[in-house]
């Protein structure tokens, strides 16, 4: 009778926690608040977890002292409730700091707070010492460098799942932190890269044989490092210019022929969209729509996001991501929540920067001969090239290859 009894716990035991693995796996979404004891003061913490696509993060709004601090960190907690641990606190002059201690041993870089505006510590690092807040810094103090051609690559900067891409005369050079590799595309220097454009896992560019069209693009997979010729169903002048991109394809204009092209490399096709006698591609504003290719001849027509959440904003120049926008006034670079407009964070600041892309949680600048990159533990040095000076348009980019 026994044995049964335990039976049954065990078999009703089983079944409970089933359940709750299989509650948790379909787990998309919670929204909880709680409270942490701060010097004796209650911090209130309202804590969201989204899984939606590629979206699988915590976003933290923390208030301490009548104040709104902004935290956002990706699903490394099982989609756990209350994942924040402790809370560090350390004024300087006015300024009001905080970070985060989670669960699982992950920590925050502290953001601070005057007179209701938000700052990244690295606004303020030269001022103050941030040392006791700051845990399990991953950027070292000197990187090894290594030399391809012209290029110094400090390639300790460089994660495991980072590819930049550097365009030079003739080739692509691919440079991963313990590897470079080449994409030969021209048999003669060609000083700037017009046409080359990355699209998903794929660097795509036309093959240039010093004849006055093009016949072929070539598509190079930045993951296995498999090199393909698509050809052109109809020869493209070089009198081009790129659209954009859209569900990983490329779209470009003949001006001399009036055709409208589209590239994917996914599918190893080139296709005519848009003739005289059929309208081409147009997603502007995050809708997609036709464009005859007279209009696409008048002016130079190019792709856009929807960023009307952003509109309340005043920016030189936005990038619009899942989480959040990275936007671009003056010499500063901000960080903003779309729940939170009136709130940006002020993550750094710099002058007489070119070329800015912002890829996944880092944002990549070229200024004087050096590409930079920008995380939230400082800014390193990637790469130094004296091409950079007189060279930036279109000269590098990024491929952060998913885990």
């Amino acid at each position: 009778m026994i044995k049964k009894i335990f039976s049954y716990v065990f078999v009703i035991v089983i079944i409970v926690l089933s359940m709750q693995l299989v509650i948790n796996f379909l787990k998309t979404e919670h929204d909880v608040n709680y409270t942490l004891t701060v010097n004796d003061e209650n911090v209130e913490i309202n804590e969201r977890y989204e899984k939606k696509g590629k979206l699988n993060h915590y976003f933290l709004n923390i208030n301490y002292q009548n104040n709104n601090y902004f935290f956002e960190i990706d699903n490394h907690f099982n989609k756990q409730k209350e994942i924040v641990k402790k809370i560090n606190v350390a004024e300087f002059d006015d300024y009001l700091c905080i970070s985060i201690d989670y669960i699982n041993d992950y920590s925050s870089t502290p953001i601070c707070s005057k007179d209701g505006n938000l700052y990244s510590y690295l606004t303020l690092k030269d001022k103050y010492d941030f040392s006791s807040m700051i845990k399990n810094n991953p950027l070292k103090d000197k990187s090894d460098t290594s030399t391809y051609s012209d290029i110094t690559i400090n390639k300790d900067y460089l994660s495991d799942n980072e590819i930049i891409l550097i365009y030079n005369y003739k080739e692509i050079v691919k440079i991963k932190n313990d590897d470079i590799k080449q994409l030969k595309f021209s048999s003669y220097d060609d000083y700037k890269n017009t046409y080359g454009a990355l699209v998903g896992e794929y660097y795509i560019i036309p093959k240039n044989n010093n004849t006055p069209e093009y016949s072929a693009y070539i598509t190079y997979n930045l993951t296995t490092d498999v090199i393909k010729d698509i050809e052109i169903p109809n020869k493209m002048s070089k009198q081009l210019y790129i659209n954009g991109i859209h569900d990983n394809k490329l779209y470009l204009f003949d001006k001399s022929k009036l055709i409208q092209y589209e590239v994917d490399p996914y599918n190893n096709t080139m296709n005519i969209v848009g003739t005289t006698e059929k309208d081409g591609v147009l997603y502007k504003d995050g809708e997609l729509t036709n464009i005859s290719v007279y209009e696409l001849n008048n002016s130079t027509v190019t792709f856009s996001e929807d960023i009307s959440e952003y509109s309340s904003i005043t920016y030189d120049k936005i990038f619009a991501l899942d989480k959040y926008a990275i936007y671009i006034k003056g010499n500063n670079f901000y960080k903003v929540y779309k729940e939170q407009l009136d709130k940006p964070i002020l993550l750094f600041s710099d002058s007489n920067f070119k070329e800015v892309k912002v890829k996944e949680d880092e944002i990549y600048y070229i200024k004087e001969d050096t590409l930079y990159k920008y995380t939230e533990y400082g800014i390193v040095d990637l790469i130094k090239r004296e091409e950079f000076k007189y060279n930036s348009k279109n000269i590098f980019d990024v491929y952060i290859k998913e885990d």
